[in-house]
């Protein structure tokens, strides 16, 4: 009996009682040797403090089992969990959710870190700049993602990318409460496309002869060679803006010139498609498209009498004098409050046009016919048509070979402007007399706070008095 006591008192002393003594009733059981637990787990690992909680637990089912609830119209709203949880909760939850989900799944989620998370983890949208966006991520992404399939697209598959299963008429469905700004850097063409050469047509005395007899044809008569069609990807949004630009970026050995420029029948249905579908459009750019007059006009012909269009970038093409007849007379047969007609071929004709359009107008708030080719006779007959204009806040007229005869008009327009805030004249050889007249008629002026007179030739002291100025009226 007393060698059993013995060796049982050997095995406890060995093995640790399973029994706490009365000094060890508040001990841990994690740190004490003595009320620790003396089974041997398959998982090294194992430990009974990392048990997870039942809520863990629970929580980790919605995490992995996560499905929004989908409504008759086609529709995704959150999971009916979600909205039951506290608000805790419904942060944890989101922000444990993979960011490669399809995309049915999670556009309900209108929490914005989430779509941060998702727009970081596609290295190829780096540097991620939200702020072009509105500043919401989520609009970044669908933004985005538009952009990437929609540059993507060849004409020659077109039906399959537009229409077949997750395509981008399902994601702009999707998308629509989000996308604001639809921006297209390039628009792959037609394998079989032939270029059209942007053609500058004589400007003719009547305008509705100048639009209403524009015809749907290529500028060489030929039939049109068309890029995708953006009008059913337009009418599935409700963008506020549109860029696009017809070309190829990295296009390497690969180049043809019928990759460059929108043709007739793009430009036709895309702006038949504008008047007709897009009723929230407020600013469209086709910049560095190849646009020539007759496409120019074919712009003007749809945009006359529109109503929500109040900025037209039409910058970096080959618009001539005809075309820069048929914006002359759409500036005052719309809305519109800002126009870019920089970098294109705009002469005297076009520039008396265009300053005739302007005396009378009480819309447009901003002008840039920069880099045109107005020369001496052009910029004299648009100041003076201008003189008469008395809304518009900034104008930009610098390299367009403006001379001594322009100058004398300019000043003119100065003296008797009361609404002009910024100025743009640089690279413009008008002389050291014009920087005098130009002193002069700044004389009593209050209203001018900005002019860009690099590159006019002025002496030193004359622009030095012309900033001294510039800077007074900065300053009330």
């Amino acid at each position: 009996m007393m060698e059993t006591e013995g060796a049982m008192s050997a095995l406890n002393s060995k093995l640790g009682s399973r029994v706490a003594s009365p000094d060890h009733k508040n001990a841990d059981p994690v740190t004490d040797p003595r009320l620790m637990r003396r089974i041997i787990a398959e998982d090294p690992l194992w430990n009974l403090s990392s048990v997870p909680s039942l809520l863990q637990l629970c929580f980790n089912t919605l995490v992995t089992s996560y499905e929004p609830e989908h409504s008759e119209g086609g529709r995704f709203h959150n999971n009916p969990v979600l909205s039951k949880l506290s608000p805790e909760f419904q942060v944890r939850l989101i922000s444990s959710l993979p960011v490669d989900l399809p995309l049915r799944l999670t556009v309900g989620i209108e929490h914005d870190p989430f779509w941060k998370r998702k727009v970081q983890a596609i290295e190829r949208w780096r540097p991620c700049v939200v702020d072009e966006h509105g500043g919401l991520w989520k609009q970044m992404y669908f933004e985005r993602l538009l952009r990437e399939r929609l540059e993507a697209v060849h004409p020659e598959q077109e039906d399959i990318e537009m229409s077949g299963p997750d395509g981008i008429l399902e994601i702009a469905a999707m998308a629509a409460p989000y996308v604001k700004v639809l921006t297209l850097q390039q628009l792959l063409p037609p394998d079989d496309g032939e270029p059209e050469e942007p053609v500058l047509l004589p400007p003719v005395d009547d305008f509705e002869e100048d639009v209403e007899g524009v015809v749907d044809h290529g500028d060489d008569g030929g039939p049109p060679a068309d890029h995708i069609d953006l009008v059913p990807v337009l009418r599935a949004l409700q963008i506020s803006e549109l860029r696009a630009c017809y070309t190829v970026k990295n296009c390497g050995m690969k180049f043809k010139w019928s990759m460059f420029g929108i043709t007739t029948g793009d430009c036709s249905t895309l702006m038949r498609g504008i008047r007709d579908y897009v009723p929230s459009i407020s600013s469209l750019s086709l910049h560095g498209s190849l646009i020539g007059d007759n496409k120019a006009r074919m712009i003007c012909k749809y945009l006359l009498g529109n109503t929500t269009i109040t900025r037209l970038d039409l910058s970096h093409n080959a618009i001539g004098d005809s075309g820069a007849r048929a914006v002359a007379k759409l500036i005052n047969n719309s809305v519109l409050q800002e126009v870019d007609l920089r970098d294109n071929k705009i002469a005297a004709i076009g520039a008396k046009q265009l300053g005739k359009a302007l005396k009378q107008n009480t819309t447009l708030r901003s002008l840039n016919v920069r880099l045109n080719r107005f020369k001496d006779e052009g910029g004299r007959d648009f100041f003076r048509g201008i003189s008469g204009n008395k809304v518009i806040r900034e104008l930009n007229v610098s390299c367009n070979s403006l001379g001594t005869n322009s100058a004398e008009a300019l000043c003119h327009y100065v003296d008797r402007n009361t609404s002009i805030a910024l100025f743009d004249i640089s690279c413009n050889e008008l002389g050291e007399h014009a920087g005098r007249m130009l002193l002069e008629a700044l004389d009593g002026n209050t209203v001018l706070k900005g002019i860009d007179l690099r590159l006019c030739h002025f002496d030193k002291d004359t622009e030095f008095q012309i900033n001294v100025i510039l800077k007074q009226n900065t300053k009330r």
